[in-house]
């Protein structure tokens, strides 16, 4: 009989870092709807992966410390930074069109 192991999910505020190998994104400014959209692609496209995801909201988070933003940027795999009228993928390791994936319909 075969098992079908599934990933593990970490998510990371600030000030928090993790130290590990997994597949790592940061996602910038995302509304609620928008991190459910990309909790769909993890689902759909990662599920057996280990990942690690640092949120970031800057209109929410007063505290947000540059040296810890930097410091996630540079660890992340792939980065993605909501600005007010679309998604710019800064940095992409993930072979998919992940702005098309969560532009507003």
């Amino acid at each position: 009989m075969e098992t079908n192991k599934l990933g593990t999910l970490t998510l990371v505020t600030s000030p928090s870092i993790v130290q590990n190998n997994d597949e790592t994104f940061c996602i910038i400014n995302f509304s609620n709807r928008e991190q459910d959209k990309f909790a769909h692609f993890l689902n759909t496209n990662k599920a057996k992966e280990n990942i690690t995801v640092y949120v970031v909201d800057s209109e929410k988070d007063k505290q947000l410390d540059l040296k810890w933003l930097t410091d996630v940027v540079n660890k992340s795999n792939t980065v993605i930074l909501k600005t007010e009228n679309k998604f710019k993928v800064l940095k992409n390791s993930t072979v998919l069109d992940l702005e098309g994936l969560l532009k507003h319909e």
